[in-house]
């Protein structure tokens, strides 16, 4: 039975995004521990990111834009633990 159903919706994301971090650092691992390390934050961040989120209230924000500019600054602020592990396994592009 899902963690929502049971009524432990945020259990759900949180091992949801910590699933997913693992399994992408896995994936770095080759490359070596600071990107596999860098790869899994990333996930973590989603998940204080998406607490953030739900504590100030996006959803009830008036306006596209102000949701939009949240989006688009926390993903600004994450990506680098991404695309930096990324082109270095690419051998620095």
């Amino acid at each position: 039975m899902p963690f929502k159903e049971r009524g432990h919706g945020t259990w759900g994301y949180i091992a949801t995004f910590l699933s997913s971090g693992l399994i992408h650092s896995y994936i770095f691992i080759s490359v070596g521990v600071y990107p596999a390390l860098s790869v899994f934050l990333f996930f973590l961040l989603q998940v204080v990111l998406l607490d953030i989120e739900r504590r100030i209230g996006v959803r009830e924000w008036q306006g596209h834009l102000a949701r939009r500019a949240w989006v688009f600054g926390a993903l600004a602020l994450s990506l680098p633990f991404v695309v930096e592990p990324l082109f270095a396994s690419l051998g620095g592009i």
